[in-house]
């Protein structure tokens, strides 16, 4: 995950991994640290199939190197070697002063840099601190709202928060417009409930936009039943035409959002395809106090597909530019 503060997940389960096994060592010990990070891996993520990761010969491999005079930077190289071939944008380790580790391996130096290039293309556009709106100068019919995060603080998955209710006045304002822009470039995520609350108010009937599972047993195999996830339609419907704006850095609840929004007959999804970091995600503590985190979940669309590493294909591949907003101009060259 690219670790913002602003960014969290569709789902938050926590867990605490200290109680999980009977310990024969003490709760300094490096070795005992070692083993409560592989077993909750081994007992909890949910894509070593899908990766191609062997866990337990990466835990065989890298248990030989832990003793109990293994410093705690050690200790650190060792686990963030064993999780960075996991390339999950869920999972990271963060070892207090000794640093925060991220498997997410597209983090450059243009997420930290980006800046939104669309408001010079908005006519009195509004700034809030999760979403931006306004018209476009040259198509006043063509309204432009920018979702920058799906959350603004930690909590339950099923939060639904007071921004989210204020962009309800903001989409009942562009009702009138031919034509919506909806651009979660860069946006990492947050609550479903509230990515569902958005896109409910673009479509008339109820849309199967997502399946899911979580891992609940030893076996690699153990899983839940699928839950499906319906997108259910909120009046008054926006009725024109509706373009969602993706890019590698959209990412978790955003792309659950790109699932909702790609069922509904009207919305065209343009841009770069999407992170792809959709799984249900659960937080851990080692004895020792670091947390860490694991993908605990799978999900499918509606159709069976998985979108994990991967991420999701805009129906138009829009290029970005160094200056302008290239899927803006697309969207105006249109009108």
């Amino acid at each position: 995950m690219f670790f913002k503060l602003k960014w969290f997940l569709p789902l938050l389960l926590f867990f605490t991994s200290c109680g999980l096994f009977q310990n024969p060592l003490s709760i300094e010990s490096p070795e005992w640290n070692f083993s409560v990070f592989a077993q909750t891996f081994s007992e909890h993520y949910s894509l070593f199939e899908q990766k191609g990761i062997d866990w337990k010969a990466v835990t065989n491999l890298y248990r030989a190197n832990v003793t109990s005079s293994t410093a705690d930077t050690e200790l650190y190289g060792i686990l963030t070697a064993m999780i960075d071939p996991l390339d999950d944008g869920h999972v990271w380790l963060n070892a207090g002063s000794l640093g925060f580790f991220s498997t997410n391996n597209e983090v450059t130096a243009d997420f930290w840099s980006f800046e939104s290039k669309a408001e010079s293309y908005i006519s009195s556009a509004v700034n809030g601190d999760i979403f931006n709106w306004g018209r476009l100068k040259d198509a006043p019919g063509i309204g432009y709202i920018n979702i920058d995060a799906m959350t603004s603080g930690l909590g339950g998955g099923q939060s639904l928060e007071p921004w989210v209710r204020d962009l309800d006045e903001v989409i009942d304002s562009l009702l009138d417009c031919e034509a919506v822009i909806i651009d979660i470039r860069h946006n990492g995520g947050g609550y479903a409930a509230n990515a569902e609350h958005i896109a409910g108010r673009f479509t008339g009937e109820r849309h199967l936009y997502m399946k899911s599972r979580i891992r609940n047993g030893a076996s690699e195999t153990d899983y839940t039943a699928f839950k499906e996830h319906w997108l259910e339609p909120r009046a008054p419907v926006y009725p024109g035409k509706v373009y969602l704006i993706t890019d590698k850095f959209s990412a978790s609840a955003a792309e659950w959002m790109t699932l909702m929004m790609r069922t509904i007959p009207g919305v065209e999804h343009i841009g770069t395809p999407t992170h792809g970091a959709m799984g249900m995600v659960s937080f851990h503590e080692l004895p020792n106090g670091w947390i860490f985190s694991t993908t605990i979940g799978q999900t499918y669309d509606s159709a069976g597909i998985s979108f994990e590493g991967a991420g999701i294909e805009p129906a138009v591949a829009i290029t970005p530019v160094q200056t302008g907003d290239s899927a803006i101009e697309y969207v105006l060259g249109l009108y």
